[in-house]
């Protein structure tokens, strides 16, 4: 997008007369209320994707966030991790597990931003073909060795719904034994929530 030559004088105008950065604005909106937008869009998405999500006040490393003081919060999508940094002021804006350190650092940038677009995948309504989807995706090489899903095949030759595991180190279905021929999965559904 290209600025006009008012737009330009705008800006530099704003930044001539604004004491604080977070405060220069577009004519519509300040630096300030785009971060606090921000701060709560992906609060509600973390909320709701609290299984996948995650905070730390410590990089992988081990070094507090930005010397202290602040923390990183994280998605993991089926395309990878997407994080922001906050104040530890909003920590408990974000209902997630609590990890000692982050995750490594996968290099995602704001380019990346459209990761959270395949958290869509999770939200499965409708059973999915194994020709479609062989298995529920795994996130990253960290994530967890099995996914326990509701599986559809055969059980003593009828078709039927059943509590099973898919094993990513063996590529195999499980169910104890008991259904064969297994057509279709879905995620399960989230558990349900305390009472407050």
């Amino acid at each position: 997008m290209t600025m006009t030559r008012e737009e330009k004088q705008y800006l530099i105008e704003q930044a001539n007369t604004v004491s604080e950065i977070g405060e220069i604005s577009d004519g519509y909106h300040t630096f300030n209320s785009l971060y606090n937008q921000r701060l709560c869009l992906f609060a509600a998405l973390v909320n709701a994707y609290k299984d996948k999500a995650w905070k730390s006040r410590l990089h992988h490393d081990g070094e507090p966030c930005f010397g202290g003081g602040w923390f990183i919060v994280g998605i993991t999508t089926p395309a990878g991790d997407y994080t922001y940094h906050y104040e530890l002021k909003d920590w408990n804006l974000f209902d997630c597990k609590v990890l000692d350190k982050a995750p490594e650092f996968d290099g995602h940038t704001d380019k990346d931003v459209s990761r959270l677009l395949t958290l869509q995948q999770y939200s499965h309504p409708n059973w999915i073909s194994v020709e479609d989807e062989p298995y529920p995706p795994k996130k990253n090489k960290w994530d967890k060795k099995s996914e326990e899903v509701l599986i559809y095949g055969l059980w003593m030759g009828r078709p039927t719904r059943f509590f099973g595991t898919y094993h990513y180190d063996t590529n195999e279905w499980g169910a104890n034994g008991l259904i064969s021929n297994i057509t279709h999965w879905m995620p399960l559904p989230q558990p349900p929530r305390k009472e407050e």
